[in-house]
């Protein structure tokens, strides 16, 4: 989870008006993923969320390892 806030230091809400994002920030992946699958989506806002069911779909859920991390600022 991260709470995304702006220049100023004001919480953003998210797409769907909660404080809380849901966001894989940071990523680790084979080279061989990126050759079968393809490279993250060229959007300025939610590629890694794209990337993240991409995977999960091609792969299965197995495939995908959330580690148990504090939540993060992310600067919008």
């Amino acid at each position: 989870e991260h709470i995304r806030v702006d220049k100023a230091g004001c919480v953003q809400l998210e797409r769907n008006f909660e404080i809380f994002g849901d966001g894989p920030m940071t990523s680790m992946f084979r080279r061989s993923i990126f050759d079968e699958i393809g490279k993250f989506a060229e959007v300025r806002s939610r590629g890694d969320v794209e990337m993240r069911e991409r995977l999960r779909s091609f792969y299965g859920g197995h495939a995908i390892k959330a580690l148990p991390i504090p939540m993060k600022l992310c600067f919008a």
